[in-house]
């Protein structure tokens, strides 16, 4: 049986993924000479490497990579540089230690990626707002075809969610919408639901224990206590999600959606081999929102209507417990040992909730606490 907790592909322990990890980093190191993490990590994760006399991709999840890249910096096997750019950008990069008869290959290699990596830089700081565009399109569409979808806001219009009913959320939800749910027997619609949707439109795979996680739960948490009789479903919506940030989701309450885009405004007269470029030498998964609009109708079409009425009742049942532990894990200051602590402490009252009301046992998707400290890379 694979270990879903490290990577895709073979059953090891989490030894064994570091060590084939390693493998994989040195034979693509090997090829490319020079990287980005991000590309390191989107070659080997999203992408997956195919061991030699092996048919099958082997994907590591990005804690593995992490560590694996960790132990070959400390050993001198690959080693970091900061390469300016001529447009005065500084880009983070990671080259192989074997310079042998090919300094100026890795040079070379060192220029282009870093002028890559820098133009993706700049086109960054339109990714926040190129996601919610994408969202509110997508529910736009999903209330045109009919599927259950209307705006919370007054002016009939999905956006951003300020408050609602006299509750002013500690920063503005991506999105809200109301969702008409039908009983699954009888086809008699159920009262409206809450639809809560935070979009991460990064490059950041989420885990539990990241803090954009709990920057949704803590809204939605806060909405189910100020709202007591409406039944809530918080909608995470991101790029990439580890395993366990799935398994968590069913346990408290919560959906996750992967788009495995990153969304973002191209700017004005960009030639498409711009984009192109950065695509395929990068391996990142860009997609513009100039042009025909790219949705995620598909989710809000048949996934989460379909889910949303077992979403809420969960959530009813978790959200007093979540709550306490949300407003401290949604703050970005909180140290990684503390972090991971409260995240296991989580899981246990989540433990004992399910125990309670006969739901079954949790998924693993946090450490024991006395890991935490030793090990706060795991998760």
């Amino acid at each position: 049986m694979q270990n879903p907790a490290h990577g895709r592909g073979r059953s090891l322990d989490k030894a064994g993924w570091v060590a084939l990890a390693r493998a994989a980093m040195e034979n693509t190191f090997e090829e490319r000479l020079v990287m980005p993490h991000a590309e390191m990590e989107a070659r080997l994760w999203e992408h997956g490497w195919v061991p030699p006399a092996d048919v099958r991709p082997l994907r590591f999840f990005p804690h593995i990579l992490t560590e694996a890249q960790q132990e070959m910096e400390r050993e001198n096997r690959i080693s970091r540089t900061v390469h300016t750019t001529k447009g005065e950008t500084s880009v983070d990069l990671l080259v192989t230690a074997n310079t042998r008869l090919r300094k100026t290959a890795i040079a070379a290699a060192s220029r282009r990626k870093g002028m890559l990596y820098g133009r993706y830089d700049r086109w960054s700081s339109t990714f926040g707002d190129a996601g919610e565009a994408v969202l509110s399109h997508s529910l736009t569409m999903a209330m045109g075809r009919g599927d259950g979808f209307t705006p919370v806001n007054s002016d009939g219009k999905f956006g951003e969610l300020i408050r609602i009913a006299g509750l002013r959320f500690p920063g503005a939800v991506d999105n809200a919408a109301w969702l008409t749910v039908f009983d699954p027997a009888t086809r008699i619609p159920l009262p409206h639901h809450l639809v809560l949707i935070e979009m991460k439109n990064r490059r950041l795979t989420l885990y539990p224990r990241h803090p954009e996680v709990y920057q949704l739960l803590h809204k939605a948490a806060l909405a189910s206590e100020h709202l007591p009789d409406v039944p809530i479903v918080p909608t995470l919506i991101c790029r990439r999600g580890h395993p366990w940030l799935f398994w968590m989701a069913k346990d408290l309450g919560f959906r996750v959606q992967e788009t495995r885009r990153q969304f973002f405004t191209l700017p004005d007269k960009t030639e498409k081999r711009y984009l192109a470029e950065v695509q395929d030498e990068l391996a990142l998964d860009l997609t513009p929102i100039n042009g025909d609009m790219p949705n995620i109708i598909e989710f809000f079409k048949g996934v989460l209507p379909k889910q949303a009425a077992a979403a809420a009742a969960r959530w009813k049942i978790m959200a007093p417990t979540v709550l306490d532990y949300a407003a401290q894990l949604r703050k970005n200051t909180l140290d990684d040992p503390t972090r991971t602590q409260l995240v296991a402490e989580l899981h246990i009252e989540v433990d004992a909730i399910l125990t309670t009301h006969r739901l079954g046992e949790p998924a693993t998707w946090a450490l024991p606490p006395i890991e935490t400290v030793e090990d706060p890379t795991y998760i």
